[in-house]
């Protein structure tokens, strides 16, 4: 049974936050989520459960179905900050978030000003596909696949007029599209695997430009949220299938009808690099998990082979749960430490009028760990309330 809890997330309720727990917080898509699993089986699940004491970790399932960088800060924004999570981990699938994150705001031309400044600048692209009137796309009339968009306007309105020159128009194009292995037309329909294999190609040019810099600027927006509440962030790097799977992957590219010679030179952790630099010079701690993946015993194993799908299967969970707990207990976090417990008892109090207790509560957060700047920080914004200027 799939239980989604009264504010959004999967699982139990959370009730009022407790400074004695720490709050964990995973944002993702369906490979976060992972409906298609029975919750104690989750990556998510598992992690919590190995984080019960000293201090209790309550582990938040935020991931959700066909969600993209640009959706997760969404989410982070107006579902996961009043949550008050300590730490922020987001799951960054590389087989599909780029191009997730490209679709769902149709070249970045949807892309909402509150959560991203200055969006023009992601304005580069018409969208490909023909579409009608209202906006709605108007496909080959016995497939139904989506038919790119004639470069004439003659021919655009006649293909809108025409069933006939619609089909025609359609498997023109797609012969077009073999004849000179351009995935922007073999994979019109979905481009799932037009934006994951041009990053396998190192493409840095038009619309994967755009999707390598509107993901990280979604990336740096929301260690700016975190920051600002007060939380850590992390990334997570889940690899695709095709990453860690030969097999997986010849088997893809048949089905696509691609040659992998046609591809020319490819660099299967190309898209990793990309966001693992991005980390490093914005101080964001992540973890990659293709090298695990890929050394792993029977790789398909852990996935969904057997039934033709490409998501985590139940051992596949476990090696993610096990990857990034390990790491959540070694790396440098503040989020397990004394003081986030005595920074979030002085926000508590200073919300409910306790000044003195407040003060009292972040002068302990500040000499449990005097590096960290955020407990600094609140109790600044403490005195100035009080107008203690000294």
């Amino acid at each position: 049974m799939l239980r989604i809890n009264s504010t959004g997330q999967r699982g139990a309720d959370l009730g009022i936050p407790d400074p004695a727990q720490r709050r964990v917080l995973f944002l993702g898509d369906s490979f976060t989520m992972s409906s298609y699993l029975a919750k104690d089986i989750t990556f998510v699940d598992l992690i919590g459960r190995r984080f019960k004491d000293d201090p209790e970790v309550v582990a938040i399932n935020g991931g959700v179905d066909g969600y993209g960088t640009y959706q997760q800060l969404a989410y982070y924004r107006y579902f996961g900050r009043p949550l008050q999570p300590d730490l922020v981990v987001l799951c960054f699938f590389i087989g599909n978030d780029w191009r997730d994150n490209m679709i769902s705001t149709r070249q970045g031309r949807l892309l909402n000003p509150v959560l991203i400044p200055r969006p023009q600048r992601f304005w580069r692209h018409e969208d490909p596909s023909l579409r009608g009137d209202d906006e709605r796309v108007l496909g080959d009339p016995l497939t139904g696949e989506a038919v790119l968009r004639p470069s004439r306007d003659w021919a655009v309105s006649l293909m809108r007029q025409s069933l006939l020159a619609r089909l025609i128009g359609s498997r023109y194009a797609r012969l077009r599209g073999r004849w000179a292995m351009d995935l922007a037309i073999l994979d019109l329909d979905h481009r799932y695997y037009f934006y994951e294999i041009g990053f396998y190609q190192r493409r840095g040019d038009g619309l994967f430009a755009t999707a390598r810099d509107l993901t990280l600027a979604c990336l740096a927006e929301l260690k700016r949220l975190v920051a600002e509440d007060g939380a850590e962030l992390a990334v997570v790097l889940l690899p695709s299938q095709n990453q860690v799977d030969r097999v997986q992957w010849l088997r893809m590219l048949d089905r696509l009808g691609a040659e992998e010679a046609a591809l020319g030179e490819l660099d299967m952790e190309y898209p990793n690099q990309l966001l693992v630099q991005f980390c490093r010079r914005q101080r964001i701690p992540f973890l990659d998990l293709t090298a695990r993946f890929a050394q792993a015993d029977e790789v398909a194993d852990l996935y969904l082979t057997a039934i033709g799908d490409g998501h985590l299967s139940a051992r596949g969970q476990v090696e993610v749960a096990d990857e990034l707990s390990s790491y959540l207990l070694t790396a440098p976090f503040y989020f397990r430490g004394s003081a986030v417990g005595s920074y979030r008892k002085g926000q508590q109090l200073a919300a409910g009028g306790d000044a003195a207790g407040a003060e009292d509560a972040l002068l302990a957060a500040c000499a449990s760990e005097p590096d960290w700047s955020v407990s600094r920080d609140a109790l600044g914004d403490l005195y100035r309330g009080q107008r203690r200027w000294t």
